[in-house]
C-alpha cells in the first residue's frame, strides 16, 4: 500500500493514507501524535514515522469509542496495520 509513496510524505499523503481530513491531520501533527518536521509553513513526515505511528496502536485508541464493545469496533484502515508492506 505505501510502496507508491515517496519516503517523505506530505500532509495530503497522510490524509489519503489514513482516510482523514486536513484539519485532523494538522491537529495530529501539531499535537506530536505523528513525528514530523516543519519546513516553513509545510510539514514533512517520514514514511517510517507514519509506519511507527500505525504499528504503535494509536489508531485503535483514537478511532474506537469509549464504553462500547471492543469486538464491534472496526478500524477503517486495519488493512494498513496488518499489511506486510509496513514491516
Amino acid at each position: 500500500m505505501l510502496n507508491q509513496y515517496d519516503d517523505v510524505l506530505s500532509v495530503e499523503d497522510i490524509c489519503e493514507i489514513l482516510y482523514i481530513g486536513r484539519n485532523t491531520a494538522y491537529k495530529m501533527l501539531n499535537e506530536g501524535k505523528i513525528v514530523a518536521v516543519r519546513c516553513g509553513k509545510s510539514w514533512r513526515i517520514s514514511k517510517q514515522a507514519l509506519i511507527s505511528y500505525l504499528n504503535c496502536g494509536h489508531l485503535y485508541s483514537q478511532f474506537t469509542t469509549q464504553g462500547s464493545d471492543p469486538g464491534k469496533n472496526r478500524l477503517p484502515y486495519n488493512h494498513l496495520v496488518n499489511s506486510p508492506h509496513l514491516v
